[in-house]
């Protein structure tokens, strides 16, 4: 399997009734495997380095990406053909940001690691669009050292363009994530992976090389 799977995968096991509340990932039966050597990053992605934590212990934090295949979208307008005049809107993320802390029980060697994912957007407004606005969803997911997905999130969002600009710039506010960690592991045994979320058509649009902006 490849990253196509995170990208579409919409099953989550915790409910949340507003974005960038906390995310308790949850180790359980049936974990989507992914192979994680022919999961393709883009380069120049943040990674976050040190972790601060409530001990003398320094740990580092857990590495996070943009997934290569999700960090674009095109959107036609609904029931419109498949031309460049029936572009809604398009475009890709362009950053992340973040930071990330520790707890730990000095007693179980348990603890907890905490993650927080500013995700930056870059949108154009395609000839078809008629609202000023781009509507879409973008995901932050998280996998274990074996290629499993623990969780994945999927966030609304909405980007206002200027009636005399083409493109808009903006930034959601951080996602917060909270992983439980059991003795002997650290954030450097999971991986998270942003990226929007896509129909199958957005994705093999993306995979023929037609997503670049």
């Amino acid at each position: 399997m490849t990253e196509s799977k995170i990208a579409l995968e919409t099953k989550t096991t915790i409910m949340i009734n507003k974005p960038k509340k906390m995310i308790t990932t949850q180790i359980q039966t049936g974990m989507i495997p992914i192979i994680l050597s022919l999961i393709v990053l883009l380069p120049g992605c943040d990674l976050y380095m040190g972790g601060i934590t409530n001990t003398d212990i320094k740990t580092d934090c857990p590495p996070v990406s943009i997934l290569s295949e999700a960090a674009s979208i095109t959107r036609y307008a609904e029931g419109a053909k498949r031309t460049i005049l029936d572009v809604n809107f398009s475009g890709e993320i362009t950053g992340i940001k973040g930071k990330c802390s520790y707890e730990f029980d000095s007693d179980t060697g348990d603890g907890t690691v905490k993650i927080s994912v500013l995700t930056r957007f870059k949108m154009k407004r395609g000839p078809a669009n008629r609202s000023q606005k781009a509507n879409f969803q973008y995901f932050v997911s998280v996998l274990n050292d074996e290629g499993y997905i623990l969780e994945k999130q999927i966030f609304p969002y909405s980007l206002e363009h200027n009636k005399n600009r083409t493109w808009a710039k903006d930034e959601d506010s951080p996602v917060e994530l909270s992983i439980p960690l059991r003795a002997g592991k650290t954030g450097q045994d999971f991986r998270v992976y942003v990226g929007f979320q896509l129909s199958q058509e957005e994705l093999e649009f993306n995979r023929n090389g037609n997503g670049q902006l």
